[in-house]
């Protein structure tokens, strides 16, 4: 075991040694899963080029590793490779690479600048999620797909340009980015989930964070909102915990509105629903103890599990008889709730059913 290196056929299987600054002996041709892992006193390392793979968690936990040089010849990084590596400030990944695993540079806290070269088609599920100090990086024209959660909670990005040819950018892709300021979308683009949810300085200037019809985030304080024509969906906790709006109109043209989109809006008080939805999400309403009354659509046809629990002070909700599903627990801790339905119908039978008292009309 040379140097505290173990290595066998060709795989470097684990560092057992004390050297600060590690070089990679030519021959080897795999750094071995968790073969560095937690080396916290590991200062640098040069990888050669006879190396074509990194492992899953190689040098996951590395802490106090500053620099790090990747050869020419490296193919593939593994997932988590560089978990928690906290003071490397830079990394180059070189031309050679094809496939970086996901959470490959998660929460790395220091690093501040990353050039992925050309050829990388994919950023995998959380690459660099949580990196809070990424201030820059270089995304080439080959990729084709910005996977969910590949840049959450790098809160020092300003801008990112995102190549014409991508055509996903996944849930959570750039989630709490609060220092993104542009992020041109290409036109072919599927956004996920929550992809741009809390980038406020993406907001226009009534405080909407809106990409291609997509509304991810509110950040403005009037007491009143009226959210644009033209917006198609309400994303994920859209206004979650918005406590300065006491009321929102919903244009028509919207079609869906998400999970817990407007959930402990404490002082709302009125919302008007748009004539297009088909269903009430699970607890887009939970916790607004201030709603006081909701009409909801013809056309809905079902109410999601908790989605006005906890409204305290909800007094009337009118249901249509195309609603044929109220999931479990959807007016849980409405003490003072009437629904008004019609004779018969699925909300009849199901205030029927759990006591809730009802109007028939």
């Amino acid at each position: 075991m040379k140097y505290g290196y173990e290595i066998t056929d060709g795989v470097f299987k684990r560092y057992h040694g004390i050297d600060r600054d590690v070089v990679i002996p030519d021959g080897v041709t795999r750094i071995g899963e968790e073969a560095f892992m937690d080396c916290t006193k590991l200062n640098s390392v040069v990888i050669t080029g006879s190396v074509t793979i990194i492992e899953d968690r190689a040098f996951c936990g590395c802490k106090n590793m500053t620099s790090i040089v990747i050869g020419y010849g490296v193919r593939v990084i593994g997932e988590g490779a560089f978990i928690h590596c906290e003071s490397l400030t830079s990394i180059r990944i070189p031309g050679s690479v094809r496939t970086v695993g996901n959470g490959a540079f998660f929460c790395c806290t220091g690093l501040t600048s990353v050039v992925i070269p050309e050829g990388i088609k994919e950023l995998a599920t959380g690459l660099f999620e949580f990196c809070r100090g990424l201030e820059s990086v270089t995304i080439p024209d080959s990729v084709t797909k910005i996977g969910p959660c590949a840049f959450e909670g790098c809160m020092r990005l300003t801008s990112v340009r995102i190549p014409d040819d991508v055509t996903e950018i996944g849930a959570c892709a750039f989630e709490s980015c609060l220092n993104l300021t542009s992020a041109d979308v290409p036109a072919s683009a599927k956004i996920g989930k929550r992809a741009f949810k809390d980038c406020r300085r993406l907001a226009d200037s009534a405080g909407f964070v809106i990409k291609r019809g997509l509304l991810f985030s509110y950040h403005g304080n009037e007491p009143e909102v009226f959210i644009p024509e033209g917006v198609a969906e309400i994303g994920q906790e859209a206004f979650f915990y918005c406590k300065s709006m006491t009321g929102v109109s919903i244009p028509d043209s919207v079609t869906h509105i998400g999970c817990g989109a407007f959930n402990t809006c404490t002082n709302l008080r009125w919302v008007t629903l748009p004539a297009g939805i088909t269903e009430i999400e699970k607890a887009v309403f939970q916790e607004c103890e201030s709603l006081i009354s909701v009409s909801i659509p013809a056309g809905v046809g079902k109410i999601g599990e908790k989605a006005f629990q906890g409204c305290k002070s909800l007094t009337k909700v009118s249901i249509p008889a195309e609603v044929t599903r109220i999931e479990d627990w959807a007016f849980d801790r409405c003490p003072k709730i009437t629904v008004v339905c019609s004779e018969r119908s699925f909300a009849h039978r199901y205030c029927v059913k759990y006591t809730i008292p009802f109007v028939c009309c």
